[in-house]
């Protein structure tokens, strides 16, 4: 039987590949919207870029309750 760690450890992996391929499927969609908001490209690419870098930091919150997108964009 694992080790409470140990399991703690796949689930932080397996997050990270969700984050991992949110990013790569919807970071223009991201960018495009925080676009709109800031009316600046490269602010706004600042912002997605923050707002991923967060969930990675904070990706131990995330309780699937939801989609993995509407936590990262709060």
């Amino acid at each position: 039987m694992p080790l409470p760690a140990e399991i703690e450890g796949r689930v932080t992996a397996v997050q990270l590949t969700e984050l991992e391929s949110v990013y790569r499927r919807d970071y223009r969609r991201f960018l495009r919207v925080a676009v709109a908001i800031l009316r600046d490209e490269t602010r706004a690419a600042d912002a997605v870029q923050e707002a991923f870098a967060a969930a990675i930091r904070k990706q131990r919150q995330f309780r699937g309750e939801g989609p993995l997108e509407a936590w990262i964009w709060r």
